[in-house]
């Protein structure tokens, strides 16, 4: 029994000698070195390195003076992952087409945000507490989907201002040109009321309507003795000239003047204006016309012309302007 017991603790003994090496410093103590390592260490040919599977959760404590870096490491690529800590510290990677863009919305900037000449896509409102200038701007599109033309305005669509493009023919309470046209002739001298002369160039002018509301229609006519020259007479000579704007073969308006003189009469030109509005609908036609008249003249007078005036190299068209106003 003594024997067996013996021979236990020797083997006992043998297991802790392999397992430990003893050794002795310069100034005499003696350290006991195991020849293990483990828990992010490795032995190998009797060293200790670092590198290895850790055995239980680690930490590594750093403070303000005694800091951790590691120097040397490669550069690393736009798809390599991204290394991060939870909440407890502990160390994680996550793949970088995780993370998206940057929620903006959950930090406010402190400095101004520099684009380097990008494009900001997809922001569905943009409010603004300063000015904001611009050196270009683009709306592609209004609040009713519909893309602008070329001369289109942007315009309020409702009162919280959503933008809608339309021609500014079709802006209520806005005025635009419709059309300016001049004579490029005269009437016929002394023409009856019962049959008119019609102004050359003022004559079948076509308009289609952009949109429904007033058109404001301006007639400057010039209207003339029908003398070719200087005439002597010892009466006056004059005629009252009628001066008629039609739509559609309707009068609109009508006119007088009365060019006159004595002795050596010349042709004696007068400009008269006619100003007259009216109701328009959108893709209606419209055919205006300006005619001439004589509603009485003097027995020793030819009547009178309208239209085109021209004396010693001046010439003077009649004209006619049309204004839109959309209701």
């Amino acid at each position: 029994m003594k024997k067996l017991i013996c021979l236990l603790l020797l083997i006992q003994c043998g297991f802790i000698i392999a397992q430990t090496k003893t050794v002795v410093t310069q100034y005499g103590e003696k350290l006991n070195i195991s020849p293990y390592a483990n828990n992010g260490l490795t032995a190998s040919d009797g060293y200790i390195q670092l590198g290895g599977t850790l055995m239980k959760s680690s930490v590594l404590t750093t403070t303000s003076a005694y800091t951790l870096a590691i120097q040397g490491l490669q550069a690393g690529a736009a798809t390599d992952n991204v290394l991060v800590s939870d909440a407890n510290g502990v160390l994680k990677y996550v793949s970088r087409a995780n993370f998206g863009g940057d929620n903006l919305g959950d930090h406010s900037a402190t400095k101004d945000l520099l684009m380097n000449g990008k494009n900001i896509n997809n922001a569905a409102n943009i409010t603004a507490t300063g000015k904001t200038s611009t050196q270009t701007a683009q709306i592609s599109q209004g609040l009713d989907g519909l893309a602008p033309g070329t001369g289109y305005v942007a315009t309020s669509a409702d009162n919280a201002g959503n933008i809608i493009w339309k021609p500014l023919a079709n802006i209520p309470g806005s005025s635009s040109i419709a059309f300016f046209v001049q004579s490029s002739g005269k009437s016929s001298a002394g023409a009856p009321t019962s049959s008119p002369s019609a102004v050359p160039g003022l004559t079948n002018i076509s308009y289609t309507a952009p949109a429904t509301g007033k058109l404001i229609l301006q007639l400057a006519a010039y209207t003339w003795l029908s003398y070719t020259s200087y005439q002597m007479s010892a009466t006056l000579a004059f005629t009252n000239t009628q001066i008629n704007l039609l739509s559609n073969g309707s009068t609109i308006a009508t006119g007088m003047s009365t060019p006159m003189g004595s002795f050596n009469i010349g042709t004696n030109p007068e400009c008269t204006t006619l100003l007259t509005r009216i109701n328009v609908v959108k893709g209606t036609k419209y055919n205006f016309t300006v005619s001439i008249s004589d509603f009485y003249n003097s027995a020793n007078t030819p009547g009178s012309c309208g239209g085109t005036y021209s004396w010693e190299g001046n010439t003077c068209p009649s004209t006619l302007m049309g204004t839109l106003i959309p209701d």
